[in-house]
């Protein structure tokens, strides 16, 4: 729908709510993984797999039927860690079990209840437990410290042991932002960046299934942009989503700026609509827009931008408030 960008909201009826608040939107289509599109009355129908679509409110202007007597209802029984790990894995009991069993083997002497063999299957399917847990690594001394390139020069070469020559670009950009949400460093991963290399080179406008990556490629959040200039014109285009809204601004903003999100890997290839530039980014180490937003990203201080720049020293700049001003890109976005 025009003026409106791809959300990430938590259930169906969150997208329907938002289509209900925006003017024109005559129909919503929500994805398992939380995308929300709205749609206007020209929309045509399209098939899209596992969605989950409809108007902007419920019908209710043909009389109903006198209810019956509604039959006594057992009460609920109170929630538990299984109850709990079957939303989560939306899948049978057979599959429960296995990952029951793997997880008594690998965590048997540390799980003694049920309740925290339960825990650990859920947290190794979020992507929020190491499998198996890394070893304790003995601290590195710091290195000496390096001079810092004048504020003037953009910035060039790659971090030490990375094998794409855009990383430092692309780290630039993205922690220039997260510095002025007061966000904690992203490191570059040549791991995840070879899964982003990888679906670049589809050139297809289109997600993986990035939450079911194993490691060390993911699991991870994913943006997606096609047929901006540069790098930074496609990060930027990925924050410019409301970013003083910091948890409420949109999908790509928010996955930018995750700070759980540790491992950044990146990829850009001329592959998206005859020979044009495609980029993908991926957050990892934990996943990006996995869990609540209000603890995933900060509220902006615009009072850094400056100090940030000249930390990071990005080939683009940000302008507080641009994004409200209705700032257009040279390309697209998902």
């Amino acid at each position: 729908m025009k003026g409106q960008r791809r959300s990430v909201e938590t259930s169906a009826r969150g997208c329907q709510a938002r289509c209900a608040k925006v003017s024109g939107c005559a129909h919503f289509s929500w994805w398992r993984d939380g995308g929300c599109h709205l749609q206007d009355s020209t929309a045509s129908r399209a098939a899209a797999g596992t969605v989950t679509a409809g108007p902007p409110t419920c019908d209710t202007s043909v009389p109903k039927p006198a209810p019956r007597p509604a039959p006594k209802k057992a009460a609920p029984a109170p929630s538990n860690p299984i109850n709990e790990l079957r939303k989560r894995m939306n899948a049978n009991f057979t599959k429960l079990r296995k990952e029951l069993d793997a997880t008594k083997k690998q965590f048997g002497s540390k799980a003694r209840t049920l309740n925290d063999l339960l825990r650990r299957i859920l947290a190794k399917l979020n992507g929020t437990m190491p499998v198996p847990p890394a070893p304790p690594v003995a601290p590195t001394p710091a290195p000496p410290a390096a001079t810092s390139p004048p504020a003037t020069q953009p910035p060039a070469g790659k971090p030490p042991g990375s094998s794409d020559p855009d990383a430092a670009v692309w780290l630039s950009q993205h922690n220039y932002f997260r510095c002025i949400h007061n966000t904690p460093e992203i490191s570059w991963d040549d791991d995840v960046a070879a899964g982003s290399a990888t679906w670049a080179e589809k050139g297809q406008m289109k997600h993986a299934k990035c939450y079911s990556i194993p490691a060390p490629r993911g699991p991870s959040g994913e943006n997606l942009a096609a047929g901006q200039s540069d790098i930074a014109g496609a990060v930027t285009a990925w924050y410019d989503e409301s970013p003083e809204k910091g948890p409420e601004c949109g999908g790509h903003c928010t996955a930018l700026l995750w700070k759980k999100s540790t491992a950044l890997g990146c990829s850009r290839k001329n592959t998206w609509n005859g020979n044009r530039p495609m980029y993908v980014c991926r957050y990892a180490k934990t996943a990006a827009n996995f869990g609540s937003m209000a603890e995933g990203v900060n509220m902006p201080d615009y009072t850094k931008e400056e100090a940030c720049y000249k930390k990071y020293n990005p080939p683009r700049r940000w302008t507080a408030g641009a994004s409200s001003a209705g700032t257009q890109h040279d390309g697209k976005v998902e």
